[in-house]
């Protein structure tokens, strides 16, 4: 796959399924993409990871169930759905500590 770069004159135009964007801190299209997407980008940051009750802890505990692990996605990029607002399927956001990587 070919990686394309989309000029400001023709950056929300058709092109690939996939947009990678740059945190909305960094880059004014970021944040344009965050407004059309109903700010979904910047409402992740207020998402609060769920935390079980110490009463059920110790419920499954006693019981000696296992739950499978949930994965840390502090650190995660976030991918959200944009078929209804671009012409891509997906469009996922960097954090700061992935930009080298792709770079």
């Amino acid at each position: 796959m070919a990686f394309q770069t989309l000029y400001r004159a023709k950056s929300f135009g058709p092109g690939s399924n996939l947009w990678i964007v740059p945190p909305p801190e960094e880059s004014d299209v970021a944040r344009r993409i965050d407004w059309y997407l109903n700010f979904q980008m910047a409402k992740s940051k207020k998402h609060v990871r769920f935390e079980m009750h110490n009463d059920l802890k110790k419920l499954i505990e006693d019981h000696s169930l296992r739950l499978p692990e949930l994965p840390n996605a502090e650190n995660a990029p976030l991918m959200i759905s944009a078929s209804n607002s671009f012409p891509c399927d997906m469009i996922v956001q960097l954090k700061h500590e992935d930009e080298n990587k792709w770079s």
